[in-house]
């Protein structure tokens, strides 16, 4: 009798530009993951000018698991992660980054969390350092109110899969899985983000839309934090990198939050990335963040519109107000406290 092939349950989706150095690594991790949990694997190449895409083609031809799409021009994470969304089929898809490698276990122990918690609509995996792998990387994420800037939980600790980690979260892309019905009901990634909190946005979101994002403490993913002169095949510098982090705080802040917070925290936002430039320039003579900070205000008036069209789909998808989401994934202290908790290694401030 001929054996029936299991339906997958998970789509690990990677978007990949000029990765191929990368991949090489963690698509044979996932491929060589516990197949009690059937997932496809589906890559995004966003126009790589390296041999990323020869590279997915010869693995396609011994695995059938696996499938390709290109894109003709360059559309960044978020755009490359709704395209392929255009194609999974799956009851779950699993956004894996390209620079990193997984635990065998690491789509069984996310599937355990989603059958054995209500209302959850993603799981983020725990990530590792990808050099130091006994080190936490990030347990997820929590929101400063005031930047909507993120702040990686239990960073820096050594992992112990025994100790109890903050469950509730704001999730990561680098290793995130999430239920296709976020997706059908509206919530994608937003793909004016291009680089930089793009999977701050989108978590955001689930939770205002009444998903909620829980860590797995036992999923684990091993990611590499690369520096910039590492990024410079994505086209990154300092005045970019400072340009899209602006910019996507201003919209996300306009998008997600409901009126009365955002007539408090946004002026708050611009205030901080505003002393934030200045600062920069004068303890280290860089005017990248001026040119950056400024270029990020000027977009968001200009797409004032775009954002504003943005809210109104917000709005209608909201199932949890502020408060719930402040109890759930936003950080209590004032800035000073967080400047000198998570901050104070950059010296822009003399305490």
């Amino acid at each position: 009798m001929r054996k029936i092939k299991k339906q997958a349950k998970f789509t690990v989706l990677i978007a990949n530009f000029n990765g191929e150095k990368y991949l090489k690594k963690c698509l044979p991790s996932v491929l060589g993951s516990n197949k009690r949990v059937e997932f496809k694997v589906l890559i995004v190449d966003d126009a790589s000018t390296d041999g990323s895409v020869s590279y997915i083609k010869s693995l396609s031809a011994k695995y059938n698991n696996i499938s390709l799409i290109v894109n003709k021009t360059n559309q960044g994470p978020s755009g490359s992660r709704n395209i392929g969304m255009e194609k999974v089929d799956t009851e779950y898809v699993y956004f894996l980054d390209n620079d990193t490698e997984v635990d065998k276990d690491f789509l069984l122990e996310c599937e355990r969390t989603f059958e054995e918690e209500s209302g959850v609509g993603a799981v983020q995996s725990m990530l590792c350092d990808y050099d130091n792998r006994g080190e936490i990387q990030n347990a997820g994420l929590a929101l400063i109110p005031y930047a909507a800037w993120a702040i990686g939980l239990s960073a820096g600790e050594k992992y112990d899969s025994s100790k109890d980690y903050k469950k509730e979260v704001l999730g990561l892309s680098a290793a995130l899985a999430v239920k296709l019905e976020v997706f059908k009901k509206g919530v994608e990634f937003d793909s004016r983000f291009y680089h930089y909190s793009e999977d701050l946005d989108f978590s955001w979101r689930m939770w205002v839309a009444g998903y909620k994002t829980l860590l797995s403490k036992k999923s684990v993913v091993y990611h590499k934090v690369k520096k910039i002169d590492e990024r410079k095949n994505v086209g990154a510098d300092n005045s970019v990198v400072y340009f899209h982090l602006v910019k996507n705080s201003i919209r996300s802040m306009i998008k997600n939050y409901e009126l009365r917070s955002l007539l408090v925290y946004l002026p708050m936002c611009v205030f901080i990335v505003l002393a934030r430039a200045i600062l920069v320039l004068i303890a280290r003579f860089d005017s990248s963040s001026i040119r950056g900070t400024f270029k990020a205000i000027a977009w968001s008036l200009a797409n004032l519109s775009d954002t504003l069209s943005e809210r109104s789909k917000v709005s209608k998808l909201r199932a949890k107000d502020d408060s719930y989401i402040f109890e759930k994934v936003m950080l209590s202290q004032g800035p000073l406290a967080v400047y000198k908790k998570y901050f104070s290694q950059t010296k822009l401030l003399p305490i």
